[in-house]
Formats: C-alpha cells, structure tokens, sequence
C-alpha cells in the first residue's frame, strides 16, 4: 500500500498544501458573521457618541439660558427700586424658568455620564 502512496506523493503534498492555505485563510480573515457583528458594535458606539454629542449641545444651550436670565435678574436686584406688581410677576417666572432650566441640566448632565460610563465599559461590544 505504501508502494502506490508513494505514486501519488506529489498530489497528496498538493492536496495537503492547498488545504491548509484555505483553513488559514479562513482563520485570518474575517467572515460575514464577523462582519455583521462588528458592524452591530460600531453602529451602537456611534448612536452613543451621537446621543453624547447631543446632550453636551442641550447643556451648552441650557448654561447660556441660565446665565442671560441671572444677569436680568442681577440687573433688577442692583437697581434696589421698589418693584412693581407686573415686573415682580415677570421675576418670578424668570426665577422659576432658572430652576427649570437647572433640573433639565442636572438631568442631561447625568444623562452625558451614564453614556460616558457605558462606552469606557465597552457595553456596545457585550
């Protein structure tokens, strides 16, 4: 039997050599499966950075809004005048408009941590 291996010794070595190219192949190179769960990992990254993005955009938003209603209410604090009923009014909304803002800033801003937390967690790749 070894006689008529040794026949064909030069196509068994080809079989051989050509086989092996196409497992390392498999194993060196990534496959569709692979692919698409990559994909899955670099699209939920992206809608974080987004989201992260957005939120540090509503923040900036809402510091400018907190900073021009405490310099209008600054301005009618320093005049020190006797106010009248319509402007205490409109004082008053200002003030409440100011906590409104701060609680929706507090609320992006940890908003923008759980996101920064996720993604040094490498959650999107789990």
């Amino acid at each position: 039997m070894l006689d008529k291996l040794k026949e064909y010794r030069d196509l068994i070595g080809l079989v051989v050599f050509f086989l092996g190219g196409f497992f390392w192949i498999q194993s060196q190179f990534p496959t569709k499966t692979d692919l698409s769960s990559q994909l899955g990992v670099v699209k939920c990254q992206l809608k974080s950075y987004m989201s992260l993005t957005q939120d540090e955009l509503h923040a900036q938003d809402l510091t400018g809004k907190i900073q021009d209603i405490d310099q209008q209410l600054a301005a009618f604090s320093a005049s020190g005048e006797q106010l009248s009923p319509s402007v205490t009014a409109i004082l008053t909304q200002k003030k409440s408009d100011r906590d409104g803002y701060l609680n929706d800033l507090t609320a992006t801003n940890n908003q923008m941590l759980s996101i920064s937390q996720s993604l040094q967690r490498q959650e999107c790749g789990q």
